[in-house]
């Protein structure tokens, strides 16, 4: 393994891949690194994944292993990494509710209840 270490998730919980192959058969998932996924209404989104690689770039402290980030609207580009997945989980949930705030609430009651069928609300 080389010097940046890959990590995978196995439900709310990370580990170091014991190989190469483990973490490429991991990561060619995207559901399995996909922590939430909100559309917030047409054109805004908010995803939370797991990494895969410690994009803290430090040794001091927990990997940061965690990224959300706002696709679309008043906070497009907006981007906030973790350590955890409960973290990410409540930092999503952050974003969304910013997201509506900052006017990406949806107008139709129809289209809310369709995201909230397909993706996590």
């Amino acid at each position: 393994m080389d010097s940046m270490k890959q990590y995978i998730l196995e439900g709310k919980e990370y580990r170091e891949a014991e190989s190469r192959e483990e973490f490429y058969a991991f990561f060619e998932d995207i559901g399995r690194r996909t922590v939430s996924k909100t559309v917030v209404s047409t054109g805004v989104e908010v995803s939370t994944v797991f990494l895969g690689f410690d994009h803290g770039f430090s040794e001091d402290g927990p990997p940061i292993l965690f990224e959300s980030l706002v696709f679309g609207g008043p906070l497009d580009d907006e981007m906030v990494r973790y350590a955890t997945y409960d973290e990410s989980l409540a930092g999503h949930r952050d974003l969304v509710a910013r997201s509506r705030k900052e006017g990406g609430a949806p107008d139709d009651p129809w289209e809310k209840r369709i995201s909230g069928i397909f993706y996590d609300e």
